[in-house]
């Protein structure tokens, strides 16, 4: 990486659970276990981008790890119910959402929703 520390720009963190093991280990429903894991994350400034995948721009993998063990000291059930966890650095990205949309054929939307109303009697 050209000499730059590979953390510089942040992490990305991604879980899952064994949700069989969840539901052993968790005292509640299992969603909730998610949610406790979210605001952690999100209480230690990652941002949440989607499912169980988060972001913090400002930290590096020694304070992620730190995070995490401090977690699991006071939630036991985690390290015994995770499936998969890993971090990595973080690299810029594009968001392409709205440069795509001048791809976007209006005519055939609009034929497509004019015949689904019709199939649907409105």
């Amino acid at each position: 990486m050209n000499g730059q520390n590979k953390w510089e720009n942040g992490i990305v963190l991604s879980f899952d659970f064994k949700v069989e093991r969840l539901e052993k280990f968790y005292n509640g429903s299992y969603n909730t276990a998610y949610r406790d894991v979210k605001n952690c994350l999100l209480e230690n400034g990652f941002i949440h981008l989607k499912d169980s995948d988060y972001v913090n721009n400002n930290i590096d993998n020694e304070e992620a790890i730190e995070i995490l063990k401090d977690f699991i000291a006071q939630n036991k059930w985690f390290a015994s119910s995770i499936e998969k966890l890993t971090i990595a650095p973080n690299v810029e990205h594009l968001d392409l959402t709205e440069d795509i949309k001048v791809f976007r054929d209006v005519e055939w939307e609009e034929e497509k929703l004019n015949s689904h109303e019709e199939e649907i009697g409105i």
